[in-house]
């Protein structure tokens, strides 16, 4: 009897041993400060990416690059509070559009002259229009006075994602 129950609590034990060896070598990496590849769109893609949606379809974009360290901040920290703040599920609303793939030098010039865009990070809304995207609004980085939570909350409010008040209640969010 002793060698019945010592050979089950063996198997047990072995069986146990191996499920959790799977799941420790498969496990996820969860690292919450770095944009999972998901989440992102490719630069080199965002136009296409705007083309493929229908005629007056409204983008919400965050222009933002990994090697600066304000686009950290905006992205991991200022939307993480606006987010707490209105309620909102901006990783839903706001696409990440990565810039790091075009030369740090020329990335200032190249979003100037294809959307418009001084500063990175930026927050910018394109429209859809005839066939072409055009930037609507747009929030940009500037180096001397950062941006707050509450200007990313005006921008909202602006935009017709958000609409401030007493209880602070979100709006619902319009279809792109």
């Amino acid at each position: 009897m002793f060698k019945k129950i010592l050979f089950t609590f063996l198997v047990t034990l072995s069986l146990y041993s191996i499920v959790a060896a799977g799941y420790h070598l498969f496990e996820p990496e969860d690292d919450l400060n770095e944009i999972t590849d998901a989440l992102v769109i490719d630069y080199k893609s965002l136009n296409e990416y705007v083309l493929s949606g229908n005629e007056g379809a409204i983008h919400y974009v965050l222009f933002y690059d990994k090697r600066i360290q304000d686009s950290e901040y905006v992205r991991n920290t200022l939307l993480t509070t606006v987010q707490n703040d209105t309620q909102l599920q901006l990783d839903r609303i706001i696409d990440i559009v990565d810039t790091s793939e075009i030369e740090q030098d020329s990335v200032t010039l190249r979003l100037t002259e294809d959307w418009g865009i001084r500063n990175i990070p930026a927050l910018a809304v394109i429209r859809l229009e005839n066939g072409t995207p055009v930037l609507v609004s747009k929030l940009e980085w500037n180096s001397e006075q950062m941006l707050s939570a509450e200007d990313v909350e005006i921008w909202l409010a602006d935009n017709g994602l958000y609409q401030p008040g007493e209880t602070m209640e979100p709006v619902e969010t319009p279809e792109s």
